[in-house]
Formats: C-alpha cells, sequence, structure tokens
C-alpha cells in the first residue's frame, strides 16, 4: 500500500492509503474536526438513464454546475482531503476532465460514481482518468442493469472499483455473479434507500421493505455468497435501515456531518448529507463548515 495522504484535521489524524484503506487516529486533545475530510459533491443533474427511483430527479436535460463557482466552492480547503463526484452522470459534465486536473493540482483525491449504463460508452475517458491518475476510486451502481462484462472491463483497468448497490433495487444474484467473473475480490458498498426525488414514488412499488432488508442480510450472512467479495461497507441509511449495530465498533466512520458533507454544485447549496431535508446556500465549503460547527458548539 501507498500512502495518497498523511494530514491532520483538527485532533485527528488521517492517513489514505491508495487500496481505499483511511485510518483516522484521534490524538487525545478533543473531538474538533477543521474541516470535512470527504465531500459528496454533486456536479451536474443531466442524466440520461431516467432511473425510476433517483433520488437527485436527474433529468436528460438536467442543468450543470457552474465551473468558476464550483471551483471557488472549494477554496481553502487543504490536500488530502476526498471527493466522490457523482451525479446525474458525470460524465455529461462539459469541464469534467478540466476540473479533475484542477482537483489534483490542488492536491484533492477524486473519486467518481457512475452507474454500470455508462461504463462501455466512456471506457476510453475512465483509461484516462486513471492511467493520469486523476481518479482513484470507481464506484459503480449496480441497479436494475446488470452489465456485469462491462464492470469486469473496468475493473481489469483499475483496482480500485467498488460496487455500489441499494436496498430494494440491487438484484443480489447479480451481484454473485459479478463475484464469480471479476478479476479480483469484490469491494462492495450497500447504500440505503433514499426516499427522496423520484425515490419517494418507486418506493411506493417496492413491497414491504422489511423484507428486502432481510433479503439482503440473508444474502450476505450466507457462506456461499460471500465467495470472492473482499469487503462488504455500509453507508449510515444502510446501517439504520438494516437495524446494524455498528456505532461503538472502531470500524463506524462517523455520523453523518461529523466528517464528511454533501455539495450540490448545481445548486450551490450545502447539507450533512445527500439525504438530509435542510440545505443551506453554500457559495464556499470551508466557510460553510466552520460556520456550522461554531454554530453547534453554541448551541
Amino acid at each position: 500500500m501507498n500512502k495518497l495522504a498523511n494530514y491532520q484535521n483538527g485532533d485527528y489524524h488521517i492517513t489514505i492509503y491508495d487500496t481505499g484503506t483511511k485510518i483516522r487516529k484521534n490524538m487525545g486533545r478533543g473531538e474538533h474536526v477543521a474541516f470535512p475530510e470527504s465531500i459528496d459533491l454533486k456536479i451536474t443533474n443531466r442524466c440520461n438513464a431516467e432511473c425510476e427511483f433517483c433520488h437527485e430527479g436527474s433529468l436528460v436535460d438536467g442543468k450543470h454546475a457552474d465551473f468558476n463557482k464550483l471551483k471557488e466552492a472549494l477554496e481553502g480547503l487543504p490536500a488530502g482531503i476526498e471527493l466522490a463526484i457523482g451525479g446525474g452522470n458525470p460524465f455529461e459534465y462539459p469541464q469534467l476532465v478540466e476540473f479533475l486536473k484542477f482537483a489534483k493540482e490542488k492536491g484533492f483525491i477524486c473519486n467518481i460514481t457512475i452507474n454500470a449504463i455508462h461504463i462501455s460508452e466512456n471506457l476510453d475517458v475512465l483509461k484516462q482518468l486513471v492511467n493520469e491518475q486523476l481518479i482513484h476510486g470507481i464506484g459503480v451502481s449496480l441497479t436494475e442493469y446488470p452489465y456485469l462484462s462491462d464492470i469486469v472491463t473496468l475493473m481489469r483497468i483499475s483496482p480500485n472499483v467498488v460496487i455500489h448497490t441499494v436496498l430494494g433495487i440491487t438484484d443480489w444474484q447479480n451481484v454473485f455473479n459479478l463475484s464469480i467473473t471479476a478479476p479480483y475480490p469484490l469491494k462492495i458498498v450497500i447504500l440505503g434507500y433514499k426516499r427522496k426525488g423520484r425515490g419517494v414514488t418507486y418506493y411506493n412499488s417496492l413491497g414491504d421493505f422489511n423484507v428486502i432488508c432481510e433479503e439482503a442480510m440473508h444474502f450476505f450472512e450466507s457462506p456461499i455468497y460471500t465467495f470472492n467479495i473482499d469487503v462488504v461497507a455500509f453507508d449510515n441509511l444502510a446501517i439504520e435501515q438494516l437495524n446494524i449495530d455498528v456505532k461503538d465498533t472502531p470500524f463506524y466512520m462517523g455520523d453523518d456531518g461529523e466528517f464528511t458533507m454533501y455539495y450540490d454544485a448545481v445548486t450551490n447549496k450545502a447539507a450533512i448529507s445527500s439525504t438530509s431535508k435542510k440545505r443551506e446556500s453554500c457559495n464556499n465549503i470551508l466557510e460553510f463548515w466552520t460556520g456550522k460547527n461554531n454554530k453547534n458548539k453554541k448551541e
């Protein structure tokens, strides 16, 4: 493993490796977090997939973030932080490569999230981004579109492909089928179902959500299905929906808004997470973070 970043964030010391591993150590002085370690960054609301459950409500003619305002929003943030870049379909963003080069110069670690449906048509660009180290991790949404051979092709290009699954949407059999054809053991993130955007209406068609959660847990508890799966992680919404008790374990990486945040660069609004109903106007992320923490201390 090689280190990608090694920095101090308030009372914490952060080390990030090229495998995606992050180690956070409290230095024993308190719990001050000076800036967000990771930012869920939406750069466009344009996407042609038209997923019925899209929590962002992305459209084929969706708007893009203003490039100059996007750069201004990141001003003042230190090298080493992670940007989880998504949309919409981030490949629709006209200045994607230019933005990633800007972010690399700043020392930011960029990861990108795409739908499996968009791999094939953007494979050459993905190769460029990986070869030039403009992106490090690639999150691939495996929803109702399998496209397993395209994912396998992408995995041969990058050693850091992470499969994103969604409770109620992903067919777990597809995950198993991918695991036995993949060139290396899978890294999987289980995401909770977001009742936002078009996801509000689609939720009503899912059936008993408790049963859906039980099926998901059964899948990953079954020994046969863990074959060739190296890592299984959960976002905080999935932890809540699956009722998993991990908050007192060393594997829990913090509550939403504790070390991370969400920024919609299309609307210039920030929140503690993409599921938060409370979103505030934000022209600079560091100023938003500092103001949020100062406000919390007063309260």
